[in-house]
């Protein structure tokens, strides 16, 4: 017997509470609202024991979605996890990473209630990769997700969060929160390090599993681990090709990979190619080699991200802010999951 089980987070920005009453009416004693993270590990942790096999569907944003994906993946296993999983994107959230790669759910209601009922014909899922990572940060732990990084893209979300904490008009959520917590915190704080000299990092990994890609004719090569990538801004992981708001900054990666592009810091006489790579990074995903270098990783590899200054920089995992470190492992789960595809409702 399949369980469908529909788990909609209270605190998602596109989340209401009129939407959580006809979505109670609508699936019944299917449906929970939940408050955390950890209330969701609960229900599932309770409905493994019944011994049925389930389909959970999660509602809600990006960060809906990471808590849903580490959830599945600690309470139901590596077997139970690569079965079908739905999740339901309104495309209200902050970031909205997913809706370029599985759709925006337009009708959630009706949707949901088809999928309640078992009617599943014609329905597309798709094949999504696992970054896991494993670091001790203020959160820490091991998590599950699409996307991944540290440095300039931890900073840019722990200021996208402290912004909306503060209220007010632009503290909104999408596009224009985050174009005014990076105006207002994060390029201040940037400007500032184009004076100092930024931390050599090392990258130690498996070159079976780990090749570094010359994108101008697509060959990949095999690289020494070890490596030293010199005064390092940013380095930024992806299963998926778009990240918030529609963004290519992964467009070379292929079916059963993950990408990561590790960006060189700023200096003055860099400058001028960065301010040309910023807008093409969020239109097509253009490298320069100059500013950047870009790895492949595949079924199985990891690496191991290590800061020379030993000081702690921000950590991502799904768009969430996840603490500071100096050291992060990034992998390639073994395994990937199936999620609907919400184009196909």
């Amino acid at each position: 017997m399949v369980r469908p089980i529909f788990i909609c987070g209270r605190n998602f920005g596109g989340v209401n509470e009129a939407l959580i009453d006809e979505l109670y009416a609508a699936l019944g004693d299917s449906f929970y609202a939940t408050r955390s993270a950890e209330e969701a590990d609960g229900i599932l942790r309770h409905a493994t024991k019944t011994g049925d096999e389930l389909r959970a569907t999660f509602i809600g944003g990006d960060g809906v979605f990471e808590s849903g994906v580490t959830s599945l993946r600690q309470e139901l296993g590596a077997d139970a996890f690569s079965e079908l999983m739905t999740f339901a994107h309104l495309g209200r959230g902050s970031g909205n990473s997913m809706i370029a790669t599985i759709g925006k759910m337009k009708k959630p209601v009706r949707s949901l209630r088809r999928l309640n009922e078992g009617d599943t014909d014609g329905l597309e899922f798709l094949e999504i990769p696992l970054i896991s990572t494993n670091f001790e940060g203020i959160i820490g732990g091991r998590r599950f997700y699409s996307l991944a990084g540290i440095g300039l893209d931890g900073q840019i979300i722990r200021d996208a969060e402290e912004h909306r904490k503060k209220g007010g008009f632009w503290s909104t959520r999408g596009l224009l929160g985050y174009l005014a917590s990076i105006s207002t915190r994060t390029l201040p704080h940037e400007l500032r390090r184009l004076f100092e000299k930024l931390p050599d990092v090392t990258f130690n990994y498996d070159p079976e599993f780990v090749k570094k890609l010359y994108l101008e004719n697509g060959e990949m090569r095999n690289t020494q681990s070890g490596k030293i990538v010199n005064e390092t801004w940013a380095v930024m992981l992806g299963g998926i090709r778009n990240v918030g708001n529609g963004a290519t900054l992964f467009p070379s990666r292929q079916s059963d990979e993950i990408e990561m592009r590790v960006l060189k810091g700023p200096k003055l006489s860099t400058l001028p190619k960065l301010f040309l790579y910023g807008p093409r990074l969020f239109l097509d995903g253009s490298p320069d080699a100059s500013v950047g270098e870009d790895y492949v990783i595949r079924r199985g590899g990891k690496v191991t991200v290590s800061f020379q200054d030993d000081l702690p920089h921000p950590v991502q995992v799904g768009g969430t802010y996840d603490g500071g470190s100096s050291r992060v492992t990034f992998g390639y789960d073994q395994a990937t999951f199936s999620v609907l595809n919400n184009k196909s409702l």
